[in-house]
C-alpha cells in the first residue's frame, strides 16, 4: 500500500434535493468539475501565495459516486493533506453557491487505489467519519490532524482549530477549513441565511446542522474583523 490524503465529501440531505430540485444533478456535475478545475490550475501554477508552489507535480484523482466526491492523492503528508484543504476551501464555497452544500472529512495513510476502487485503512478511518460531522464543513480526522505542521502551511487562512460535534460522540477538537473567510470576500452573512432557507423543508436533523455551520462561521468571521 501506498500513503497519501483521501478527501470524501458529500451533499447534505441529498435525497430530499433531487426530489425537489430538477437542476441538481447538473449543479452536482458543476461542482466536480469546478473540483477538477481547481486541481488542475493548483498543481499547475509556479506559485501559491507569493511562495514556490510545493503542490506542483502532485497526481490527484477527483472520483464521483452519486452524491460523494472524493480525492486522492500521494504524497507526503504535510503537503498532501494541506492540498486537500486547500480545494476543500473553494469547493465548500462553491457548493453552499450552488444551494448543494457539502460535509466531509480529510483523511491520511495507507491504501490503494487502483481502477476507481480505493481500499485500506486511510479510506475506513476517512469513511467512518465524514458523514458523522454535524455541519456543513470539512474535519481533519486524527490520522491527518496528528500528522499536520501548521507552521509550514502556505497561508494561515487554511484551517483552524474548532470543536465540531461528531454524531454520537459529542464534541472532537481538530482541524476544520476555514471556509467563511473565502465566503466572506465576495458575500455576506444574509447570502448564506438566503442559501439556508432554501434548502426547505427544513427537517430538525438539517435544521441542527445548519445551527451549527452558523456557530463556526459566527467565530470565524468575529475574529476577522
Amino acid at each position: 500500500m501506498k500513503k497519501g490524503a483521501i478527501t470524501f465529501l458529500d451533499v447534505l440531505g441529498w435525497k430530499g434535493v433531487w426530489q425537489r430540485r430538477e437542476d441538481s444533478t447538473s449543479d452536482l456535475r458543476a461542482i466536480i468539475k469546478c473540483t477538477e478545475n481547481l486541481r488542475d490550475k493548483t498543481l499547475e501554477e509556479e506559485c501559491v501565495k507569493n511562495k514556490k508552489n510545493v503542490f506542483k507535480g502532485l497526481e490527484t484523482q477527483v472520483i464521483s459516486i452519486s452524491d460523494t466526491i472524493a480525492l486522492v492523492t500521494y504524497g507526503d503528508s504535510n503537503i498532501t493533506i494541506q492540498f486537500h484543504a486547500a480545494i476543500s476551501l473553494f469547493i465548500i464555497c462553491e457548493s453552499i453557491s450552488k444551494g448543494l452544500p457539502v460535509r466531509g472529512a480529510i483523511c491520511y495513510g495507507d491504501y490503494n487505489f487502483d481502477d476507481n476502487i480505493m481500499a485500506g485503512p486511510a479510506v475506513d478511518e476517512v469513511a467512518s467519519w465524514y458523514e458523522e460531522v454535524d455541519w456543513i464543513g470539512v474535519i481533519y480526522t486524527p490520522s491527518a490532524l496528528y500528522r499536520t505542521k501548521l507552521d509550514s502551511y502556505i497561508t494561515t487562512n487554511l484551517v483552524v482549530n474548532y470543536n465540531p460535534y461528531i454524531k454520537g460522540y459529542g464534541c472532537f477538537n481538530t482541524l476544520c477549513v476555514k471556509w467563511p473567510y473565502i465566503w466572506n470576500k465576495n458575500k455576506t452573512r444574509d447570502d448564506l441565511i438566503g442559501v439556508f432557507t432554501d434548502m426547505k423543508p427544513i427537517t430538525p436533523d438539517i435544521g441542527f446542522k445548519l445551527a451549527n455551520t452558523l456557530d463556526f462561521y459566527d467565530k470565524i468571521t468575529s475574529q476577522e474583523r
